[in-house]
């Protein structure tokens, strides 16, 4: 929809969409259910900060022990307006590990659980699959693959931008992405230095210059009038 409003509002034709985190996996998804329909018509390209599918190595044991318990706890968004008191409920019934999480989430931006649960989910099952709401009681039986998958995308230029000291969704997890997408991903480029949350603060001309560079780094590049659709963690 933001898109669609941004195209009305300035009566461009296409958008720049600069995804970050999170904002990489929205459109991952998207891209493999819709880009024939509707990206490939209103995207022109599509840069990916911190790309996010695979997570760093998870166990099974850890999503049990982890967002299945905060789950049972009655808690739907990680650091929401409750939060004080969730970490309160979450230090006093679950792990040391699992009490100083909660507490950084203190000063994180608010996140559906649902979304910290995907993620696990196709860390714990290495493949990109789809949402289960009942994982643990389906554990080891094989969820659907999301279909289309990466594969299927094709139409829009996609660069990746990761940091080398990313241990979140790292390097080579970018690598994973690239390989699964293919040619449509036309560079990745790793920042020396960079952890997951530099993305959301870094303003030095070395990453600034590269993003301008993807930006305007061919012909079907929008003109400086139009705007740049941008989604993020």
């Amino acid at each position: 929809a933001f898109i669609d409003l941004i195209l009305q509002e300035t009566g461009s034709t296409k958008v720049n969409y600069i995804g970050y985190s999170m904002g990489t996996t929205q459109m991952f998804y998207g891209l493999s259910q819709i880009e024939k329909t509707y990206h490939a018509n209103h995207m022109n390209k599509f840069i990916a900060l911190a790309p996010c599918i695979y997570f760093e190595p998870t166990r099974y044991d850890e999503y049990v022990e982890g967002y299945d318990e905060i789950r049972k706890l009655g808690i739907n968004v990680i650091g929401g307006p409750n939060w004080q008191s969730h970490v309160d409920t979450i230090c006093a019934t679950m792990s040391e590990k699992w009490c100083q999480s909660a507490k950084y989430n203190l000063h994180t931006e608010p996140q559906p659980l649902k979304s910290r649960e995907w993620y696990t989910q196709i860390t714990v099952s290495d493949q990109f699959q789809e949402y289960d709401p009942f994982y643990t009681y389906h554990h080891g039986a094989e969820m659907p693959l999301i279909s289309p998958g990466l594969d299927a995308i094709s139409q829009v230029p996609i660069h990746l931008i990761v940091g080398s000291d990313d241990t979140h969704c790292s390097s080579e997890h970018a690598k994973r992405v690239q390989n699964e997408i293919g040619p449509a991903v036309k560079s990745l480029n790793v920042i020396e230095g960079f952890n997951h949350g530099s993305f959301g603060w870094a303003t030095n001309e070395e990453y600034v210059n590269l993003v301008l560079e993807k930006l305007f780094d061919d012909h079907n590049t929008l003109t400086s009038s139009e705007r740049v659709g941008i989604e993020e963690d």
